[in-house]
């Protein structure tokens, strides 16, 4: 196959490269064609399995195949028209060939391991092998006048060479999977000649064509051709395909004799030279080759934009006995997370500025071995916070809280989550979205290594020139000047910049010369963002539900974005992981089961069923940094969307 290819190309280009002759030729009215395409397939079928060949496929709807085709013959050029168009008619015969893989997938069987219940799904692929020797009466119609747009009609018919199958069933997901009659993923394969399969192939053609000559005697011809299969594959069954083939022809025009040509006279003698004076720039890129005049030279502008993206928590944590709040938002005394702190903020100035009507409630809260007035002081520097970034104070409500002996009082840990400010939006606790970026451009100096080519015979000679951007001289140049760096900063960014390089040479003779070129340098702006989604690793594909307070089964602040995205993602059919989070208090076992009663507040949040979803309950409990923050971000339910 890829021998005639390389064959048939070779011969393509040599007929591209053959001389025209100078004199009209007188041409006959027949010509050789001979060309090479591609077949596309696409089978159409209704039946569940080829006659007499057990299968327990639940039935096959279509599929594909991909054949060659070569075509010889000839086409003859009628004088007068058909249907007042210009026409041609012609025969041809060859090879082709309608292959197909039809395949269909289903469901086999459930496999259960424990709690886990994962489908079983198989593959039923039926491999045909149809190779035709073909003939093609055919006509072509010229609508246009003097136009080499044509409509080509005509018939395929041709008789099957082999007529040949393969078929099996095959397990494709999960992949560890084995039938159990044959101790491999692969069952039920079958092999040999179709059953009752018809003969014949019959098929109308019609396409289009272009011709384009290359010289009086040869053209170059691609079409596009559709045949719509009239016989079917098998008798019985119902199983027939559309092919469209496209195709590049070559044709020669065979012609009378020529008569043979005189030579021409040799030319006159050429006068004597004068006195020489010539100039010549070459101006050459960093990688050698040769700027020409008009050349558009693009230049790269790289912008890396990282965009930083977190669902936060509704809550700002404090230092131990503080309520200080700087341009660092303030950690508790063990906190690593400052992007998640910083998040919250951000996020919160962005929610109020988007929407005037928005409010906010600032509840201050001081632990249990901390003095009560922090409490109320932590809400109000926040809320002065706000004010400084252009906050309304008409959206702002303070509150506070103080906690009083419990459980968390055994903890050091717990105590500082109380050190805290909680933030209500609307009049509910939900999570904060933020995206912001930070961008970085860069672009190198664009290398040029500039060369004159001078004679004068008459001297001393004076040589000097200039390379211009959009009328501006940037630099003077002179003949010792071998290299050119131009600095990106000097072109324009988001538009072309016209560039012009100019040499002037002037000999003692006075008499004067000039060379030089022009191109254009045209800004590449190349942008690549890279999504990082911090707060628990998140992928982009992932998405934060929400968050629980400490040994809590209900959501404390909800994701409204993520639920209704996951929501919608059930909705039209895709697959959703949920991923039950708990931090690193308490036992495994604790843990585990305060993870399944968090699974069950989401499946409620999210209006679904439980086997409407795949369950993960690896890697529950959390290890990570032990701060206020950290435990935070790891009291969630994460949803995974499985396109």
């Amino acid at each position: 196959m890829k021998k005639r290819f390389i064959l048939f190309i070779t011969f393509c280009v040599l007929c591209i490269s053959a001389k025209g002759q100078e004199d009209t030729l007188r041409l006959k009215s027949i010509a050789l064609v001979g060309g090479a395409g591609m077949n596309f397939s696409f089978h159409s079928a209704d039946f569940t399995a080829l006659p007499g060949i057990v299968n327990c496929c639940s039935g096959y709807t279509g599929g594909f195949g991909l054949n060659p085709t070569f075509l010889l013959g000839a086409e003859f050029f009628p004088d007068g028209k058909l249907f007042d168009m210009s026409y041609r008619y012609g025969i041809r015969v060859g090879y082709s060939g309608a292959n197909g893989d039809l395949t269909t997938e289903e469901f086999s069987f459930n496999k259960i391991e424990g709690n886990n219940v994962e489908q079983v799904i198989s593959r039923h692929t039926l491999t045909t092998k149809l190779p035709l020797i073909v003939i093609e009466p055919s006509l072509v119609l010229y609508p246009i006048e003097n136009n080499s747009l044509g409509i080509i009609v005509g018939l395929s018919g041709g008789l099957f060479m082999s007529k040949t199958f393969e078929q099996s069933q095959e397990i494709i997901q999960p992949s560890n999977i084995l039938w159990l009659e044959t101790g491999s993923p692969v069952k039920g394969s079958a092999s040999g000649d179709i059953p009752q399969a018809g003969s014949l192939f019959i098929a109308p053609l019609i396409g289009v064509r272009y011709d384009i000559p290359l010289s009086e005697q040869w053209a170059i011809i691609p079409s596009i051709t559709a045949l719509p299969q009239i016989t079917s594959f098998v008798s019985s069954l119902d199983w027939n395909a559309l092919h469209t083939r496209a195709m590049v022809e070559v044709q020669y025009r065979l012609a009378e004799p020529q008569p043979e040509k005189i030579a021409p006279p040799p030319p006159p003698p050429p006068p004597p030279a004068p006195k020489r004076l010539e100039l010549a720039v070459t101006l050459k890129k960093a990688n050698g080759d040769i700027v020409k005049d008009g050349e558009k030279i693009r230049f790269t502008i790289a912008t890396t934009k990282t965009r930083y993206s977190h669902d936060a928590a509704p809550i700002l944590f404090f230092r131990k006995s503080s309520s200080e709040i700087s341009t660092i938002i303030p950690l508790s005394e063990t906190s690593s997370e400052e992007t998640a702190q910083t998040s919250v903020l951000i996020g919160l100035v962005s929610i109020l500025k988007a929407d005037a009507d928005s409010k906010v409630e600032l509840r201050g809260i001081s632990a249990a071995d901390e003095s009560p007035e922090l409490a109320k002081q932590r809400a109000e520097n926040v809320a002065s916070y706000l004010f400084v970034q252009g906050i309304d104070k008409s959206q702002v409500r303070i509150t506070s809280s103080s906690q009083s002996g419990t459980i968390r009082e055994i903890r050091e840990e717990l105590l500082d989550e109380d050190r805290s400010v909680r933030i209500f939006v609307n009049g509910s606790l939900k999570t904060i979205p933020v995206v912001y970026e930070k961008s970085d451009k860069k672009s190198d100096p664009i290398q040029f290594s500039f060369e004159p080519i001078i004679v004068a015979e008459a001297t001393p000679y004076q040589a000097f020139g200039k390379l211009d951007f959009e009328m501006r001289t940037v630099q003077k140049l002179d003949e010792n000047t071998r290299s050119i760096a131009v600095n990106p900063d000097d072109l324009f960014a988001n538009s072309p910049t016209k560039a012009k390089l100019d040499y002037a040479l002037a000999d003692a003779e006075d008499r004067r010369t000039a060379a030089g070129l022009g191109f254009t340098f045209i800004p590449d702006n190349r942008e690549t963002i890279i999504e990082n989604r911090f707060g628990s690793g998140m992928k982009t594909d992932e998405y934060i539900l929400g968050y629980f307070n400490f040994d809590g089964t209900d959501f404390s602040a909800i994701n409204e974005e993520a639920v209704k995205t996951v929501r919608e993602a059930l909705q039209v059919g895709k697959k959703v992981e949920l991923y039950p989070k708990t931090d690193n208090f308490g036992t495994g076992e604790y843990n585990m089961e305060l993870a399944k009663s968090r699974l069950k507040s989401a499946l409620k949040l999210l209006n679904t069923k439980e086997e409407s979803i795949i369950i993960r309950l690896d890697n529950v409990q959390q290890n990570y940094d032990p701060s206020a923050v950290s435990r935070i971000l790891h009291r969630t339910v994460i949803a995974k969307i499985i396109d």
